[in-house]
């Protein structure tokens, strides 16, 4: 999330008010307002680095009931689109359209990213590489669960898995829109194709 705030924002970005804005919204008090949506949050984490709004005074109208969802944010934002960089103006049309829609994943660019930096975090450590550092640095499997996996497979048990992450986090990107993103055609594959490390007995 963090990256991809700061690649949109650029130089406008803050990190210390990104953290605090993250730190603030990312609690259970504020999950009614914005439903627990991690695009959501990024989407606010967003336009409150734009400057257009400010935590303070957003926060304040979240607690009087004043401001009592994403959707009402988002048509405010709309309203004061003009008032956005035009670069953050485009990312805003893209995610308030998809809002209308009924996307429960708006944010595009945030799900790509957060797909890549998943990546990142599986397997790339040497095979040698000490468990607690494994457990730090990689998203692991587990071998208890792996074993057993492996001997339902071998009794004749169908496998299969279950996520709610949506496709743009979980499968590389394949549109000739983007073309420095087609991550299927760099050798990229779907996070459950990953091959990673295993911890334990």
């Amino acid at each position: 999330m963090r990256s991809t705030v700061e690649d949109l924002l650029g130089d406008d970005f803050s990190a210390a008010n990104f953290q605090a804005a993250y730190d603030v919204l990312n609690q259970t008090e504020f999950h009614p307002f914005m439903t627990d949506n991690q695009d959501y949050l990024a989407y606010i984490c967003l336009i409150l680095g734009s400057g257009l709004y400010k935590l303070e005074a957003l926060v304040k109208r979240v607690r009087s009931e004043e401001m009592t969802s994403f959707k009402q944010f988002i048509t405010e934002v709309n309203e004061e689109i003009d008032k956005l960089p035009r670069s953050l103006g485009e990312i805003h049309k893209s995610v308030y359209t998809r809002v209308q829609e009924g996307d429960p994943t708006p944010f595009k660019a945030f799900r790509y990213n957060e797909y890549r930096a998943t990546l990142a975090r599986m397997g790339h450590l040497e095979p040698n590489a000490p468990v607690d550092t494994l457990l730090a640095n990689e998203i692991v499997i587990t071998q208890e669960v792996r074993a057993a996996a492996l001997r339902w497979k071998k009794q004749g048990a169908l496998l299969f898995g279950l996520s709610d992450k949506p496709d743009e986090a979980s499968v590389p990107r394949t549109e000739v829109s983007v073309p420095r993103n087609e991550e299927a055609k760099q050798g990229m594959l779907p996070i459950h194709r990953v091959e990673t490390h295993i911890v334990g007995e």
